[in-house]
Order: C-alpha cells, then sequence, then structure tokens
C-alpha cells in the first residue's frame, strides 16, 4: 500500500489513529510490521537565484548509531517501536503529533500514554552553496502532511562548494508514501525564498 501526501492533505495524526484502531483486534499485530521499508523518495531544488541547492530524502526510518573513535556516526535501520518523544533538542521523533494531542504548527507533541508508535520514515534535507561566495542563511520552514519539523540546526554558513544536512526528522505514516509535498523556506539578509518540492520515486536508468 502507498500514499501521495500534499500539504493540503488532512493532519496525518487522524490517519495513524484510524489504522492503530483498526489494527487492535486483529491477530496478526500492526499493519506496518508487514509492510516493506519505505522506499526511497527524493526531490531537488535551487534556491535564492541559483545560489543553494536543497536536496530531500524520504526514506525508511533510521537511528544514529552510537559515536565511535573513527568518526563513523553513519544511522542505521531500526524498525523497533519507540515512543514518540516531542520538542525541539529532545533527540525523540520530529513527525506528527500522536491521536489527540492536536497539531498547533508544532513538532511532536507529548507522548499519547499506554501507545507506542512504530517510526516508520526518516526525512533528511541537506543544503549545498553552489556559489562562489559564502552564504548565511536560516532555515526557516521545513513542513509537509507529515509535520511542521523544526530544523536543526536552523542558522549556519556555508562556504563556496559546503554543504549542511539538517538533524534527520522521524514520522511514523503506517502506510508506504511515494509522493510527498514539502514546503521548504530558506531566508537568507537579501532574500526570502519558499519553494514546494515533491519527493518522488528516482527514475529507473
Amino acid at each position: 500500500m502507498s500514499r501521495h501526501l500534499r500539504l493540503s492533505t488532512l493532519p496525518v495524526s487522524l490517519a495513524l489513529a484510524v489504522a492503530l484502531l483498526s489494527g487492535c483486534g486483529s491477530p496478526k499485530g500492526r499493519p506496518d510490521e508487514r509492510l516493506p521499508p519505505q522506499p526511497i523518495i527524493t526531490a531537488q531544488a535551487y534556491f535564492v537565484d541559483h545560489s543553494l541547492r536543497v536536496d530531500a530524502e524520504l526514506g525508511p526510518f533510521r537511528r544514529p548509531r552510537p559515536p565511535s573513535d573513527t568518526g563513523n556516526d553513519e544511522e542505521r535501520d531500526d524498525s523497533r517501536p519507540r515512543r514518540p518523544m516531542g520538542g525541539p533538542g529532545g533527540g525523540g521523533p520530529r513527525g506528527a503529533p500522536p491521536a489527540g494531542e492536536g497539531g498547533g504548527g508544532s513538532t511532536g507533541g507529548r507522548p499519547l500514554r499506554g501507545a507506542q508508535v512504530m517510526l516508520r520514515q526518516s526525512l533528511t534535507v541537506t543544503v549545498t552553496n553552489v556559489s562562489a561566495t559564502p552564504v548565511e542563511l536560516r532555515v526557516a520552514e521545513v513542513r509537509s502532511a507529515l509535520g511542521n519539523f523544526v530544523p536543526v540546526p536552523e542558522t549556519f554558513t556555508l562556504e563556496p562548494g559546503a554543504r549542511q544536512t539538517l538533524e534527520p526528522m522521524r514520522a511514523g505514516y503506517p502506510a508506504n508514501l511515494d509522493e510527498l509535498e514539502l514546503a521548504v523556506r530558506i531566508r537568507t539578509a537579501d532574500a526570502n525564498d519558499a519553494q514546494t518540492l515533491r519527493l518522488q520515486q528516482p527514475e529507473q536508468p
């Protein structure tokens, strides 16, 4: 089962609540346990007079590996149920709030008592300076039907050719997505550029 999520889609918390409730009486467990991993969907766009490139990727939920002496901090797949945690800086998933908490335009929300949500997706956004001069910028908005995410870091400076990957944003949508609209807004001293990226599966060669 796959889905197309646009910015006008109803809050994903409602869909998640329906999916969890419909699976309560099934002896086969949660529907998301029988699904294959979220396929990778991507999008790319240029901002601020073509000086910045934004690459977005939604894929299977990944959890950071513990830091190592070699500096290899790659993430690893992890599909175990985890209790959602809200708020920036708390290390928890940055997705839609659980059912009953309400969105309010914020990230996360307090955990739903006695409930566990299977985190299934990770959204990664990378900003690259493709110009010949340094750019100081603020990622003012990263928003989709999965949630209104908090960019981490939010403000930074990129030297020519440098890139910054935001902290992965995690979600628990109970179906695989093959298309997702993502609103991104970047502000600099001279520009306020907002665009909507449409993440889709890359074309096969």
